[in-house]
């Protein structure tokens, strides 16, 4: 090995943000974009508001008390913008809930306080705070046993919550650790890691910078299923079973595989849904696969270096793990996206035998769906898993059907592909094509500032009507406006 060895077969590839990479400047990339739209055209909202409408049918899966708070935690908030347009999408669903509005509890956490004083200062979140529907925390979803909020003084921990608790987790299983696996010739390997420096010599192994100059080599060695056994005995069975599905599916002579599998998320998944007796709807976002077929071919995996460090997330091993504890998960089968988003529901209901559904509830017989309400399925193999967990959604139609039309038939990377195309390869787009836009991002205050320029060039000839149009939702566009970049003045524009 070249270069200065900092360690030697590091198990664990460890990849915790560093206190630099939730500073508030982070989140002016593309990726932030594309997730803030995911809350601004309001997804998450209306995949909350399904699940609910599911929790409150009659011989829901998941019943709710409706005397109890519901606590909606977003792990990592960092600039807090995000967290502004779901709680401005959740103000406006009190007419349709049929859960009181004032008993949720929007939680907003990070692991430094620099953030949620950032927070606490904001004016934008000043009216939330004070009517209760908003508290912030200090939460390192890697190590924390509780969550003790700063304005309630309520403390959070295993078994405090009537209700299952609601996640919100969006670029933040990138950054936690992974472990890594091969399965080669039929045999299952771990990985090891061992990281150096290019230079010969560092002066100072603790400079921040190194993380720039970084060597890492991978070795692999055999191992067996059983590889949790000791370091994770509460979820031992169903890591196994994620090995021996992976082993299984890539065990022929001649397939090969690569697997990063996330075990910090899977570490925060189980001690988070902990705090309901394991019931749990948690929505995330991040770059990553969910597609198995992704992984084939034996390669190390890729470390993005951006002041910290981060891999691709693993959702098909996320989604084998909440299947393995009663659940299921639904994914965005897009795969040309820089988002993939994700939602899991732990039930913690073992169920040995499905129930049955009626046609009605399945849909059309030449739906693939059909007859998944009417099958016992007891092998942990294959498709057989996507199956299990595809006939438990049926338990939850609304909340399949809110992910269907929010995400998967139009979802924020399309959104964001039409405008960034709109701007980039149209010399000059007419203010008529401009307004259309800004009605389907909801009237977005940051899609306006994008698009000013054009907009003041052809507003004063334009026909009155379009004119009418676009002003008519202008207070709409400065309601939604949340200050982070000062050198945006939206207020002047409009």
């Amino acid at each position: 090995m070249t270069g200065m060895a900092l360690n030697h077969g590091v198990r664990e590839l460890c990849l915790i943000s560093l206190p630099a990479m939730r500073s508030l400047d982070v989140w002016n990339g593309d990726n932030a974009k594309i997730l803030f739209q995911l809350a601004k055209l309001g997804a998450y909202a209306k995949v909350l508001l399904g699940f609910l409408h599911d929790c409150t049918c009659a011989n829901s899966k998941i019943p709710l008390n409706k005397t109890e708070p519901l606590y909606i935690i977003e792990l990592g908030a960092g600039s807090g913008k995000f967290s502004f347009f779901i709680l401005q999408a959740i103000k406006e669903l009190p007419e349709v809930f049929e859960f009181p509005a004032e008993k949720v509890v929007y939680v907003m956490t990070d692991f430094t306080w620099n953030n949620l004083k950032f927070w606490n200062d904001h004016e934008s979140f000043r009216p939330y705070l004070d009517c209760g529907q908003l508290d912030i925390a200090i939460f390192d979803a890697v190590h924390d046993e509780t969550i003790r909020l700063h304005h309630s003084n309520v403390v959070i921990g295993r078994s405090t919550l009537k209700n299952p608790i609601c996640v919100i987790a969006n670029y933040l299983f990138d950054t936690l650790c992974h472990d890594i696996f091969q399965i080669e010739a039929g045999q299952l390997k771990e990985g090891l890691i061992s990281v150096g420096s290019r230079n010969l010599f560092e002066t100072d192994a603790l400079d921040p910078e190194i993380i720039k100059r970084f060597d890492n080599h991978f070795t692999y060695r055999v191992i067996n299923e059983n590889y949790y056994a000791e370091s994770e005995p509460e979820d031992s069975c169903h890591l196994r079973r994620i090995l021996r599905w992976y082993r299984d599916f890539f065990g022929d002579a001649s397939d090969e595989a690569s697997i990063l599998l996330p075990i910090g998320a899977l570490r925060a998944l189980r001690r988070l849904t902990s705090f309901s007796c394991g019931r749990a709807l948690v929505l995330s976002g991040d770059k990553g696969n969910n597609n198995h077929e992704q992984f084939r071919g034996l390669n190390d995996p890729h470390v993005a270096v951006h002041g910290s460090f981060s891999v691709m997330v693993n959702y098909h091993a996320i989604g084998l793990y909440c299947t393995s504890r009663s659940g299921f998960v639904l994914h965005d089968p897009q795969e040309e996206a820089s988002l993939k988003v994700s939602v899991l529901v732990f039930t913690n209901q073992e169920d040995a035998v499905l129930a049955t559904f009626q046609p009605s509830t399945m849909g059309h017989q030449s739906s693939p769906f059909y007859d998944l309400g009417r099958v016992q399925i007891h092998n942990w193999v294959g498709s057989d898993v996507e199956r299990l967990s595809a006939a438990r959604s049926l338990a939850f139609p609304n909340l399949c059907r809110a992910f269907s039309d929010s995400i998967t038939s139009f979802g924020p990377n399309d959104f964001f592909v039409v405008q960034k195309s709109m701007k980039d390869d149209t010399e000059r787009p007419t203010l008529k094509a401009i307004v259309a836009l800004l009605k389907l991002s909801n009237w977005d205050p940051d899609v306006f500032y994008k698009f000013r320029d054009p907009i003041l060039q052809q507003v004063s000839a334009c026909t009155i009507k379009l004119r009418n149009d676009l002003c008519r939702n202008l207070p709409q566009l400065w309601r939604q406006h949340f200050m982070l970049d000062k050198n945006k003045d939206v207020a002047f524009e409009a």
